[in-house]
């Protein structure tokens, strides 16, 4: 719907991934984002708290749920199963809240979801939804309703799927940033003629070029950095002008709304350097609490070798490499991360992208050793311990900067299915699984604890929230947001009720006087809601193939 005044309330959400004011702010103050300029003037703005982990699919699904990981169940990109040691992927299936777009579908309101990471399948809302990262392929069902698709193709020349591809990220740079750059004016295109032809009280589309540039271009704008070269600055421009180019979209589509929409641009997390990352299974190793069943952990990239094995071995033998390379499934969408670890030896183990630390327990895993009580209480403390006192040795810095344990984070009926420790990294650290590993008995350096990664930049737990519309407080700096307070502001400003069980708060020091004494906030009952979490299959086999392809592309996998 065009400029014309509507007297509906309505909010327009813009999720730029990874957006970070270390970036905004000094290119503010060099007059270079004059959108976002404006915005900081008209309108409030301040840091974004994310989820912990602060990673995409539980930072988004907390924006769109207000509540926090226990009580949605998205913890991860990927979660053990209850009754093995596998992990399965998470999607929208393993939700167990109600996003606001399904609240507002229900109350009557009209929504348009484009591109938000974990909401595949697509939600049968009131309105248009086109589902985000998690999509496995185009031959899925992302589209809802169904018909969106042909409407696509016809008027905008249809809708692109991002591709994550390793190859064309470490060896063609030029094409993958062409790709990013091509899919970035494709999302643009179709925002344009969705919030144009298709009615809508809250729209929300998530752009993901902020995030995809600074996890590869980083080193090109950080002396501080490893890999930086003074001669090398044929990319030293990239996330900056991903940057501009974000404020000029973001101008235009302002520009089409009338000034009494309400428009809030935010993002999942920050950003900054990534200098080093850390093996913390080997690390978990090194200290005596997990054991390997032979030389060294089976190579993550054993995927090539059961595809040649295929094709070309005996039977026999593809049956020997398929128990060697941990890769035979169980079930439709299991993948085994541990092929190689004896679990009768093993005390605890990292699950998930982020290094989040699982103990092995006695009743919970198949193959516990700890028991539940004060073996376990003992354990997971000694365990933060040598943590935080973890050091990369070369400059003496302490690598992780927090730790927590599960209950001091996490609230709700999906807190037990997290791990037990869940890590805070230093600025310039993270976690990476393991990739120098062995096929048929070739060794690597069990000992090399620290090594770089596919990234240069990684995530940063403060994002970034801009607020402006006739009921915000102007050139106001919000002191204290979660990413779990903007669903339920957006509700209060859509004249909605707040449900009681969200963790966040409407933000009421970024709203005016006159709106509050107008209208009070107002809570309703809550509802269960049932999810599958890893009790059944988020995915196909071939949809689990095609996400931990992507994963891996992107950097979230090894």
């Amino acid at each position: 719907m065009g400029k014309e005044r509507d007297l509906e309330e309505k909010v327009f959400v813009i999720g730029l991934d990874g957006a970070t004011f270390d970036i905004i702010n000094p290119m503010v103050r060099e007059g270079l984002l004059p959108v976002f300029s404006g915005l900081m003037e008209g309108g409030a703005f301040g840091r974004l708290d994310s989820s912990i982990p602060y990673l995409s699919p539980p930072a988004w699904t907390s924006f769109m749920t207000g509540k926090n990981p226990g009580k949605h169940g998205i913890l991860d990109f990927f979660g053990k199963c209850p009754d093995n040691y596998n992990a399965r992927f998470f999607n929208a299936l393993a939700r167990g809240a109600k996003p606001i777009w399904t609240l507002l579908s229900e109350s009557g309101k009209k929504v348009c979801v484009i591109n938000v990471p974990m909401t595949y399948p697509p939600d049968k809302v009131n309105g248009v939804m086109i589902s985000g990262m998690d999509t496995p392929g185009r031959d899925s069902n992302f589209f809802y309703p169904p018909s969106i698709i042909h409407e696509l193709d016809k008027n905008v020349g249809g809708y692109i799927l991002e591709k994550g591809s390793r190859k064309d990220i470490t060896k063609k740079s030029d094409k993958y940033l062409s790709d990013l750059k091509r899919t970035l004016e494709n999302r643009f295109e179709v925002t344009k003629y969705l919030m144009e032809k298709h009615p809508w009280n809250l729209f929300v589309i998530v752009f993901e070029a902020t995030d995809r540039a600074q996890h590869y271009f980083w080193k090109y704008i950080d002396p501080k950095h490893p890999e930086f070269s003074h001669s090398n600055n044929r990319y030293k421009h990239v996330i900056h002008d991903i940057y501009r180019q974000m404020d000029n979209k973001i101008g235009e589509l302002i520009g089409k709304l009338h000034d009494d929409i309400t428009v809030i641009i935010l993002s999942d997390h920050g950003f900054g350097p990534l200098y080093k990352s850390v093996r913390l299974n080997r690390w978990l190793s090194s200290r005596g609490y997990l054991s390997y069943s032979g030389d060294i952990p089976v190579k993550s990239n054993r995927r090539g070798i059961v595809k040649w094995g295929k094709k070309l071995l005996p039977s026999d033998v593809k049956r020997f490499l398929g128990k060697m390379t941990g890769f035979q499934k169980d079930g439709r969408q299991n993948f085994n991360m541990f092929s190689n670890v004896n679990w009768h030896e093993t005390k605890a183990f990292t699950m998930g992208a982020f290094g989040n630390i699982c103990i092995n327990l006695r009743g919970r895993e198949p193959y516990g050793i700890v028991e539940p009580g004060s073996e376990f209480n003992a354990l997971r403390n000694q365990i933060m311990e040598e943590l935080k006192g973890l050091q990369d040795p070369e400059n003496g810095c302490n690598m992780i900067e927090n730790v927590y344990k599960r209950e001091e984070v996490y609230t709700g009926a999906f807190s037990d299915t997290a791990p037990d420790i869940l890590i805070s990294w230093s600025r310039g650290y993270s976690f990476i699984g393991d990739t120098e590993q062995t096929i048929l008995g070739i060794k690597s350096d069990r000992d090399n604890l620290f090594t770089t990664h596919i990234w240069s930049g990684n995530h940063r737990p403060q994002g970034v929230l801009f607020v402006k519309g006739r009921d915000i407080k102007r050139g106001y700096e919000i002191k204290q947001a979660s990413i779990m307070d903007v669903a339920p502001t957006a509700l209060y400003l859509l004249g909605e009720r707040i449900p009681k069980d969200m963790d966040g708060r409407v933000l009421r020091d970024a709203i005016s006087e006159s709106r509050l004494s107008l209208r009070q906030v107002e809570y309703s009952e809550s509802e269960d809601v049932s999810a599958t979490g890893c009790s059944q299959d988020t995915y196909s086999k071939e949809e689990s193939e095609s996400i931990r392809e992507k994963l891996k592309g992107l950097g979230y996998m090894e």
